[in-house]
């Protein structure tokens, strides 16, 4: 089970984007026409050799490519543009495109916590669903019961994530929490999904709170807030 395995830094935010992403790309091959390829200004380039050079990631254009398999243009059919798109893929570039996609993707939706709240609970249901018996060991290690994962030591690096996103604030009363202001306020990162209601620990299922109000919210309850100090 993907979701299981505790505070992977490739997260499960991570592979739902790469998802959405590799749908769409291949849906977006699905759709190229092979005629406007041919005759786009006699270079036979499209969508994704424009995103390779803006990343600066060095390829083999198609003209290059047919050049090298003798292909000429009469020849050229949307089978060979698939494995012209295969062929970068395994060459590395297409693949490293998609990566740098995903991270740029991933760095805009985990500044919103509203976002992973809502996204938390998509994969609560999925979680919630888990049978011990059904799932290997290396998977059922992970579980404390049915549906149910255990508790996890949050490390460092996913505590700063978390620390620096929220501005050391509290996400729902904004209570500073930087020990700077007030040394007495105490910081705790918490499940926005808990792990009781099918949440999952992962860096993206976690904000900063103060005392008070991560002691007051329920483990039913998926709570945060669309609090967000303006930058100007």
């Amino acid at each position: 089970m993907k979701f299981s395995s505790p505070f992977p830094k490739y997260s499960t935010l991570h592979l739902f984007i790469e998802f959405v992403v590799g749908k769409i790309y291949f849906q977006g091959i699905d759709d190229v026409d092979v005629d406007t390829v041919m005759r786009r200004d006699a270079k036979g380039r499209f969508w994704m050799n424009d995103a390779l050079d803006f990343h600066h990631l060095s390829h083999q254009s198609f003209r290059e490519w047919l050049a090298d398999r003798n292909v000429s243009d009469e020849e050229v059919d949307e089978d060979t543009l698939r494995a012209y798109i295969n062929a970068l893929y395994d060459s590395g570039p297409l693949e490293k495109l998609l990566l740098q996609m995903v991270e740029e993707i991933f760095f805009l939706m985990f500044m919103n916590r509203e976002f992973l709240r809502k996204y938390h609970e998509m994969v609560s249901s999925c979680v919630k669903t888990a049978e011990l018996d059904l799932l290997s060991k290396s998977d059922c290690d992970h579980f404390a019961s049915d549906g149910v994962l255990k508790r996890s030591h949050i490390p460092m690096w996913a505590q700063r994530a978390v620390f620096y996103r929220d501005r050391g604030a509290c996400a729902i009363c904004m209570t500073d929490l930087t020990g700077i202001v007030c040394i007495g306020n105490r910081k705790h990162f918490d499940h926005m999904v808990a792990l009781q209601n099918g949440g999952v620990n992962c860096v993206t299922n976690l904000q900063l709170l103060c005392e008070t109000c991560n002691l007051s919210k329920g483990a039913d309850s998926s709570v945060t807030s669309t609090k967000y100090e303006s930058w100007y």
